[in-house]
């Protein structure tokens, strides 16, 4: 999605209430992308995006996360005890694609379920993925309303 600058105040905003110290929205780290052509037809070529090669090529877009954002949202989230998730990592609908998403969706059941985490699930693409993954259960709270939730 294109991030517009009420979103990164939005952002700034809600980091600055989790904590008195001062925070940045980083970057994650990689992702993958994949070449479009043929009028939405998706080819399977991909490449990862990394900080010493951060671009992705035109006529590509990004269609998930990839290994090292995983474990750095794993990391950074770890001992949290709320956690509201706006928006799936990648094309989830696309099996080769889900993979950041089921780990995001994965990591919030088990802070649920084996910490205590309140984790919030907003946004009816997010809900869809952590139901496809059977996960939706598992969150403390569901909405389809993902930028009202967040508003």
């Amino acid at each position: 999605n294109m991030v517009l600058p009420k979103d990164v105040v939005l952002a700034a905003y809600s980091t600055s209430l989790s904590s008195p110290r001062p925070h940045s929205v980083p970057s994650p780290p990689d992702a993958w992308h994949a070449n479009l052509e043929n009028r939405g037809v998706v080819n399977f070529f991909l490449g990862c995006c990394t900080a010493a090669s951060p671009c992705i090529p035109d006529a590509h877009f990004g269609v998930d996360i990839g290994p090292k954002t995983c474990k750095w949202f794993e990391s950074s989230l770890e001992g949290h005890k709320t956690v509201i998730w706006n928006g799936p990592m990648g094309v989830f609908e696309n099996e080769e694609f889900s993979h950041g998403t089921r780990a995001v969706a994965t990591m919030l059941a088990s802070m649920t379920t084996d910490h205590g985490a309140i984790t919030v699930v907003a946004g009816g693409d997010s809900v869809a993925a952590a139901e496809s993954f059977g996960l939706g259960n598992q969150m403390t709270h569901l909405s389809t309303g993902g930028g009202a939730a967040l508003e």
